[in-house]
């Protein structure tokens, strides 16, 4: 009984929203080469890049909020959220030889961390 009345409703109401009695025709129309269609397989690839990032991003901010608890008293969690507030500041890069210095600017709490110079080998 459900599917005699699936099939009544598929029939019913298909023409007036797909053109189902289009469909009844022999004639055909060209291709359109400017039309994009997604890659199943690159949907599941985009997502496994997305989760690698979100964990690599997520491991670089661990690392440097043990950096920065290391020169500074102060908890793992405010360390992180340190770190949060570091990544939206406004910063200089400056090569010097092997070494990449980034000069921070203006933080939100100015209480002397505002001038931070890190130093990284590349």
């Amino acid at each position: 009984m459900f599917s005699r009345w699936r099939q009544e409703n598929f029939f019913r109401y298909q023409p007036a929203h797909d053109g189902l009695d289009g469909l009844d025709a022999y004639e055909t129309e060209p291709d359109d080469p400017a039309c994009l269609v997604g890659d199943p397989a690159g949907l599941v690839a985009d997502r496994a890049v997305r989760d690698a990032i979100r964990i690599a991003t997520y491991n670089a901010q661990s690392a440097l909020a043990r950096l920065i608890a290391l020169h500074h008293a102060i908890a793992e969690d405010e360390a992180r959220s340190l770190v949060h507030e570091i990544f939206k500041a406004p910063a200089d890069l400056q090569v010097r030889g092997d070494t990449i210095c980034v000069q921070i600017h203006e933080l939100s709490a100015p209480d002397g961390r505002e001038h931070w110079l890190h130093s990284a080998r590349t």
